[in-house]
């Protein structure tokens, strides 16, 4: 009792420390942008009880769908969909209390807990599939393996973007059709469609989810026998694809005015992908373009996945590992996978103005649940000497990433990996993780804009007022003048202990649910 309690208060401190402030707290997202956008969705859900976007996307913003009068924003809207309880019970406390005006208001408060929620899902998704395959894995073990590839980033600082929902909608199908294949139990069976469709509205370009079931049936290696597949459990799986497709269906014309099966009526990016494709498709062609893109993607010092997504790196190891082994179809759904994702990388030859190729993201529980999966002879000493301990070096990138000139992306144009002249790069990351460790003033930042480093100024100005915690700094010799400080304490004034208690209260059942047995 006395260890779990124990662990428990270092993972929720750990926690609390690696949670930023920067995106947190005001008190809306504002346009324009892919953050705005899957915000708008969950707000007009929980807070307008509509799809109506026309109170909104403001008049200047030119980011936006049109199909006659029904207008929506470009970003899918299944993040939205997942995100929209949380919003919702935001906006209740918001309304009782009269915060809705406040800095780090209960909307916003509950909104970015969501995906921090749903990564916790995902490593108890994750880790429920390995015990199905008698694999006793801990679930803080699966949530690092999670973490360790970069969508932390997205949980704990970006939280308004799609790729813990992504993750999280990839590790729900992973473990409705590891249970089904397993059990028999036909309400697994009818739940897989549903969990399919509900990962193509968080992203549509992620088509190879369909795939994700026949490669679990291909890493069992098992037979579609009356008994796993029988006549019920073919009724249930119809029964939910034909439920699943209605609610399609109607969230699309809701928000929409058309049932979209081709991202690129929404989304720029894929819109391009759509034109290249039309213009100037070959299929060879278009293959060794993505692999000349795959060293890049996979060994450069510029979030190359096999330093800073070791889980991703896995799953295309492990895809040569079954094409050596003759076992085709297997080689072929994955590549599907793999390549799907890589395409949209070459397209923008960029990592897309945040951390990491965050465009592979998605495949994470993929890569992860193979390792366990394989009958690989070695598989004990990969996840040893390379995925646990890549893992922890990938967390550690997330944590100090923007700390120092070295671990951030630049604001101004640099020749990144592909040799393309852009903003938002860092050709040298991986070399910069390393020469940040020895800068003290990184980590002083780093607390500085974690959520423990809120708590324990909050405490501070408490006990002193402000005055007074200003004189106690100065004391110190240390430095006053730095803007972003002065403005966080400025909010800190208006945020109330009750905002901060009833954040870390979440934090710290997140944290007793990955430590519970």
């Amino acid at each position: 009792m006395n260890k779990n309690k124990t662990k428990i208060i270092l993972i929720f401190i750990l926690f609390l420390l690696l949670i930023k402030t920067d995106y947190r707290l005001g008190s809306t997202i504002n346009c324009c942008g892919d953050d705005f956008d899957y915000y708008s969705h969950a707000y007009t859900i929980a807070v307008d009880f509509d799809f109506n976007y026309e109170n909104q996307i403001p008049e200047y913003s030119k980011f936006y769908y049109t199909n006659g009068e029904k207008i929506a924003p470009v970003g899918f809207s299944g993040s939205g969909l997942l995100a929209a309880p949380f919003l919702f019970i935001g906006n209740i406390l918001d309304n009782v209390l009269n915060y809705s005006e406040k800095p780090f208001n209960f909307k916003i408060m509950f909104y970015s807990l969501s995906s921090l929620v749903y990564l916790t899902v995902s490593a108890i998704l994750l880790q429920r599939s390995f015990l199905l395959l008698n694999k006793n894995i801990r679930k803080t073990t699966s949530l690092l393996l999670l973490s360790g590839s970069g969508v932390a980033y997205f949980a704990l600082e970006r939280f308004s973007m799609t790729h813990v929902y992504e993750v999280f909608v990839n590790a729900l199908i992973i473990y409705l059709s590891t249970a089904a294949f397993k059990t028999g139990k036909n309400i697994y069976f009818a739940f897989i469609p549903f969990s399919i469709f509900l990962g193509l509205l968080v992203k549509l370009s992620n088509f190879y989810i369909i795939l994700i079931p026949l490669i679990i049936k291909e890493l069992l290696d098992l037979k579609f026998s009356n008994k796993i597949f029988n006549l019920k459990n073919r009724i249930n799986f119809f029964l939910g694809f034909l439920l699943s497709t209605i609610f399609f269906i109607y969230i699309n014309l809701k928000i929409y005015g058309k049932v979209i099966l081709n991202p690129s009526e929404t989304y720029s990016a894929q819109s391009q992908l759509s034109n290249y494709l039309e213009s100037s498709f070959n299929i060879i062609e278009f293959a060794l373009d993505i692999l000349s893109t795959l060293n890049i993607v996979v060994f450069s010092q510029e979030f190359g996945i096999f330093w800073f997504s070791p889980a991703i790196f896995i799953l295309l190891f492990f895809n040569v590992y079954y094409l050596l082994q003759k076992k085709y179809l297997l080689f072929f759904y994955i590549s599907i996978a793999l390549f799907s994702n890589i395409a949209i990388i070459n397209l923008w030859q960029s990592l897309g103005s945040s951390y990491g190729f965050r465009y592979l993201y998605s495949l994470i529980p993929l890569g992860i649940f193979i390792l366990y999966a394989s009958n690989f002879r070695l598989k004990e000493k990969i996840f040893k000497f390379y995925l646990l301990p890549f893992s922890i070096f990938g967390l550690f990138s997330v944590f100090i990433f923007e700390a120092t000139p070295y671990v951030q992306l630049t604001t101004y144009e640099v020749v990144n990996s592909f040799g393309r002249t852009i903003r938002y790069s860092q050709p040298e990351y991986l070399p910069g993780v390393f020469q940040s460790l020895f800068i003290i003033d990184g980590y002083l930042k780093l607390f500085a804009t974690s959520f423990f480093g809120l708590i324990v100024f909050k405490l501070f100005i408490i006990a002193f007022e402000v005055n007074g915690f200003y004189d106690f700094l100065d004391s110190l010799g240390l430095p006053l003048e730095n803007q972003d400080f002065v403005i966080l304490i400025e909010k800190l004034e208006i945020i109330t202990s009750l905002q901060i208690a009833v954040f870390t209260f979440v934090v710290y059942l997140c944290t007793r649910q990955l430590v519970k047995k």
